[in-house]
């Protein structure tokens, strides 16, 4: 049976950190993962949750961020991803999860 997932309660829209050269900081996106799930109340996380910066990233690169946020909690908590989408974006572009 599928677990079911209570939505009441917090759901951090993560920050997104980068580096120098923009590209996606994945350590510090795991330990800000890490740290916000170490508060009472969290019942989910988001990812790209309109903190601006999905708009920078490729398709590819918020498919990416989604499933290392995903990948880093285990199953503890529902990984909320937001769609987005630039009209410029084709289906074609989205190549399959590693």
């Amino acid at each position: 049976m599928a677990r079911q997932w209570n939505y009441k309660g917090i759901i951090p829209a993560l920050a997104l950190p980068l580096k120098a050269d923009y590209s996606v900081d994945e350590t510090d996106l795991r330990r800000l993962t890490s740290w916000l799930a170490t508060f009472k109340g969290i019942s989910a996380m988001m990812t790209k949750g309109h903190t601006g910066d999905e708009l920078s990233l490729t398709l590819n690169e918020r498919v990416e961020v989604t499933r290392i946020v995903a990948d880093w909690l285990q199953g503890e908590w529902p990984v909320i991803s937001a769609v987005t989408a630039r009209p410029e974006e084709k289906k074609s572009e989205i190549q399959p999860p590693r």
